[in-house]
Parts: structure tokens; C-alpha cells; sequence
């Protein structure tokens, strides 16, 4: 009698090296979506469309005084525990928008523990800045209130605040 060897089957070798590959992709995923958790939409959606109505209306009338206001998050580059965060404001005719005071609230989606809000202070010539102490780095969505003489403006912005860690 002439033993033979068993012939040396690969195919139940391809599925448990594909399962494991598969396994391995959902770990990473796993990982990466807990170390990076902002969420696109912060808030609390069913508030928020409660008041849809009458923040619609305000957007209407700021948009009506023809202010156009640029943001830049972290001018002087990013810094762990601190953003400031400087705005431009020129009327319809380009000219400087004075005298103004407000709000900047820095929010994330995915912690409302650090949410920040900071007030608007003039630094000159249609220029103001807001100060946000940062608990942490990451994604936040601005929202930001301005109001003078000619009446109250307000807008939103994305920006990526401090180290950009999460």
C-alpha cells in the first residue's frame, strides 16, 4: 500500500485569510471614527427647527444691511488652549462698519462640553476679535452675532479651531 499525501487545498485558506482582512478593516474603522467623532450637524436638531421660522427671518434682515463679514479662525496659527478669532466687517459700499459689540459661540457636534462662547471686542476700522479659550481642538461651527447702530447681524462658519485634534 502506497499512502498518498492529502493534496493541499488553498480555498479554505482564502476565506479565513478573507474574513480576517475584513476583521482587520472594521478595527481600523472602529478606531478612526472614535478618535475623530465630530459630527457634521451639532446641535440639538428638534430645538433648532422649533425656532427655524424666526432665525430665518433675523439671517433675512442681516442680509439686509448688505454687511459683508469675513471670519479668520487662529490668524497667528494654531495654539493649543486659546483662538482668536478676527472679524472684518465692511457695509455695502466697502467701507469699515463701526461700533459694534457681540457674540462668537464656537460649537462641536460631538461634545457640547466644549462649546465656547466669547465676546466681540473692536480692535479698529470695521476690525473686531473674540478671544475663545479652546478645551480642545477640532472642527466647531461659528455662530456669530454682531449688533450696532444699523441693526443686528448674524451668520455661521466652519472652522477648524486650535491644534486641530480632536
Amino acid at each position: 500500500m502506497n499512502p498518498t499525501k492529502p493534496a493541499l487545498q488553498v480555498w479554505p485558506w482564502a476565506i479565513a485569510a478573507a474574513l480576517a482582512f475584513v476583521v482587520l478593516a472594521y478595527v481600523v474603522m472602529i478606531r478612526i471614527s472614535l478618535r475623530h467623532p465630530s459630527a457634521p450637524v451639532p446641535g440639538d436638531a428638534y430645538a433648532q427647527a422649533e425656532h427655524h421660522d424666526e432665525l430665518l427671518a433675523r439671517r433675512r434682515a442681516a442680509q439686509a444691511l448688505g454687511w459683508r463679514v469675513d471670519v479668520v479662525a487662529c490668524p497667528s496659527g494654531p495654539a493649543a488652549e486659546r483662538c482668536e478669532v478676527v472679524l472684518e466687517v465692511r457695509d455695502a459700499h466697502g467701507e469699515p462698519v463701526l461700533d459694534l459689540h457681540g457674540m462668537v459661540e464656537a460649537r462641536r457636534a460631538d461634545d457640547a462640553s466644549l462649546d465656547r462662547t466669547a465676546a466681540v471686542e473692536e480692535r479698529g476700522a470695521g476690525r473686531y476679535a473674540a478671544d475663545l479659550p479652546l478645551a480642545r481642538g477640532g472642527l466647531y461651527a461659528l455662530d456669530v452675532t454682531l449688533e450696532g447702530p444699523a441693526g443686528t447681524w448674524l451668520g455661521s462658519r466652519e472652522a477648524l479651531l486650535g491644534s486641530g485634534a480632536p
